[in-house]
């Protein structure tokens, strides 16, 4: 890449992380729980997307919190909604039987240098859902 390219990236970057920030100021968030991923742990090499990776993009803080595992009562729900990707995404679940065990997870995201606020929400979140 040239140094030309590298900074038209920065600009584009620095454009998206200013409008990430007059949402998250225009909305008084304080952080955003979201699932980790559409789906529960994929087998390997089958992740089919990085739509998470906006946050390594607009440098914010974020963390996973486990919520559990796989249960053999959890049901194959093939009810996609949004198109062929959510159709993708839905077929990866094939039932508890191959996922068993699989981990279930959160991903708590804060603020941009707000790491520190960042830990103690999380840490108030894992101890509503995981009890400690």
């Amino acid at each position: 890449m040239s140094t030309e390219e590298l900074f038209a990236w920065n600009v584009t970057r620095n454009k998206i992380e200013a409008k990430y920030r007059d949402l998250w100021l225009g909305n008084k968030l304080d952080a955003i729980l979201n699932p980790l991923a559409p789906y529960t742990a994929p087998p390997l090499d089958s992740w089919t997307s990085v739509s998470q990776a906006i946050w390594n993009l607009v440098d914010y803080p974020s963390c996973i919190i486990p919520t559990g595992k796989v249960e053999p009562e959890d049901v194959v729900d093939q009810a996609a909604k949004y198109g062929e990707e959510d159709e993708k995404m839905y077929k990866l679940y094939t039932g508890p039987e191959d996922y068993k065990g699989a981990p279930t997870a959160l991903q708590l995201i804060g603020m941009k240098q707000e790491d520190e606020n960042l830990t103690l929400m999380a840490s108030n979140v894992d101890g509503i859902l995981n009890g400690h």
